[in-house]
């Protein structure tokens, strides 16, 4: 009797340990789940946080691209197809989930693709209106100088019409005692041919014809 009651005490102490080990590794297990849990749960915090991020990233792409403007149709009709490229972009983002790692790596790189474009763009409509502000400042003085050409006829216009009336009313005159002397540089009268600086011319005028 009393080996009996030996055995049935070792297989109730061996049957108390083994519940132990198994409570001990429900415990661990339980553990280890909780924590990756935790983990995984702060993983998919942190990709929301990254898709949310990248999101906003390409919507601020998005106004770079409405705020360019450039006298170019063509160049225009290029931005307008590279701004709904990224508004397209944005959408497909927000379909994706936060967990798709690949995907968000792949919009990533992406996005820095898209911003070199756009860098480019920005040069070329900087260039082309460089271009314009010089092509304006030519026009202006182009203008300005062919305003004082025009105003510079005009006035050998002006200069042309009171020739032709001393002309016409010259030709009316009738004069007589004509003399012409030779000045010196000092306004006296000389024979000398290489000392004549000046010729004085006289006359009479004796009537004016009347211009039939």
């Amino acid at each position: 009797m009393q080996t009996e009651d030996n055995t049935q005490h070792t297989n109730q102490k061996k049957y108390y340990i083994l519940l132990s080990i198994l409570g001990g590794l429900l415990a661990i297990i339980a553990a280890l789940y909780i924590s990756q849990s935790v983990e995984m749960k702060e993983v998919v915090e942190e990709m929301t946080i990254e898709k949310e991020i990248l999101t906003e990233e390409y919507q601020e792409l998005a106004l770079g691209y409405d705020s360019l403007e450039s006298t170019s149709d063509t160049l225009n009709t290029m931005l307008e197809k590279e701004r709904q490229k990224v508004e397209h972009l944005i959408e497909e983002i927000k379909t994706i989930k936060a967990t798709n790692a690949s995907k968000i790596r792949e919009y990533r790189k992406e996005l820095s693709t898209l911003r070199g474009v756009l860098k480019s763009y920005i040069v070329q409509i900087d260039s082309l209106n460089r271009i314009n502000e010089e092509l304006k400042k030519e026009n202006i003085e182009y203008q300005q100088r062919y305003t004082r050409i025009e105003s510079s006829y005009r006035e050998l216009e002006g200069e042309k019409s009171e020739l032709e009336e001393k002309v016409v009313i010259a030709s009316r005159l009738e004069t007589t005692n004509m003399q012409a002397n030779g000045l010196n540089t000092r306004g006296r009268s000389t024979d000398r041919i290489n000392r004549i600086d000046k010729i004085e011319v006289c006359f009479t005028v004796k009537k004016t014809l009347r211009h039939r």
